[in-house]
């Protein structure tokens, strides 16, 4: 009506960003937004929003952006990229400022901390509405607005663990300390060949997470090998062809890397780690 403004928020946002504190410009940034996760404290005000009338959640459930590049400006930084939201894509940038990183004692990890906001026409995509709500009041402002604006406030984890928290991937990882990764991997396949999914104790999350680990404390051969016992076991999981990916991709083997990732983001099409490698591996060469 020209008088308030209403806020509302996203409740399920996965990201993945590529960061480089040494110089932020050769970072990058990947979000999904799930739109039916949108909550503006009126239920009745959420469903029509939800509703074809406006952002059509059945036909478009989610929100994506991708970055193509940032630049550093006066005031912080200036993300640039794609944006798509309710089937239309356009370029957009949006300021922000890195506001630090604090060392999370807890999970031995670092937390980084981002602001910025964005201010669009809902009409650039696509948001109209019906012809009772662009009608002007007796203010001379239309019943809703044309400008929003999308405020960014983001935590970021970065984590360096001393050891891993699940129980069964620590005593997995000790043992593939003992024992070494191929060994542990032709008792694993052994196992698995002769004992039912359901009363196996090492699965896919175990197995991904042993890899996460292992790759982080810079054993990429090791993380390979189990990355690819996770791909072997778990076929159908997106998780372990996107760990593979990075693994690859740290190891150098940048075509192998994509593949990877490919197959990973087509299991998965919201899988923002996958988006994020593959801009990276298809970024041209210094």
């Amino acid at each position: 009506m020209g008088l308030t403004k209403v806020r509302g928020t996203f409740s399920e946002v996965q990201g993945t960003i590529a960061f480089d504190e040494q110089l932020p410009t050769r970072s990058s940034v990947t979000v999904v937004v799930k739109i039916k996760s949108l909550d503006t404290n009126n239920e009745r005000r959420d469903r029509h929003l939800k509703s074809a009338d406006f952002f059509d959640a059945e036909k478009y459930p989610t929100a994506t952006f991708s970055s193509s590049s940032i630049v550093s400006t006066p005031d912080g930084y200036l993300v640039h990229g794609a944006l798509s939201f309710h089937g239309v894509t356009r370029e957009v940038a949006i300021p922000f400022s890195y506001l630090g990183h604090v060392v999370d004692e807890d999970s031995s990890g670092h937390r980084l901390g981002f602001d910025g906001a964005l201010d669009f026409d809902r009409r650039d995509f696509g948001i109209v509405g019906p012809a009772e709500y662009n009608k002007l009041t007796s203010f001379g402002k239309l019943t809703i607005g044309e400008k929003v604006q999308l405020t960014l406030s983001i935590q970021g984890r970065l984590s360096t663990p001393k050891r891993l928290q699940d129980p069964i991937a620590d005593s997995l990882y000790r043992r593939v300390m003992d024992r070494g990764v191929k060994t542990v991997a032709k008792e694993y396949r052994a196992l698995r060949g002769q004992t039912p999914d359901s009363l196996m104790a090492v699965r896919q999350p175990q197995l991904d997470r042993l890899g996460q680990f292992l790759l982080q404390t810079d054993r990429v051969t090791d993380a390979l090998d189990v990355f690819g016992l996770e791909v072997e076991a778990f076929p159908d999981q997106p998780t372990g062809h996107v760990g593979l990916g990075q693994a690859l991709a740290t190891a150098g083997d940048r075509a192998r890397a994509i593949e990877s990732c490919q197959k990973g983001l087509a299991l998965n099409p919201d899988a923002t780690r996958a988006r994020g490698l593959l801009r990276r591996l298809n970024r041209p060469r210094d």
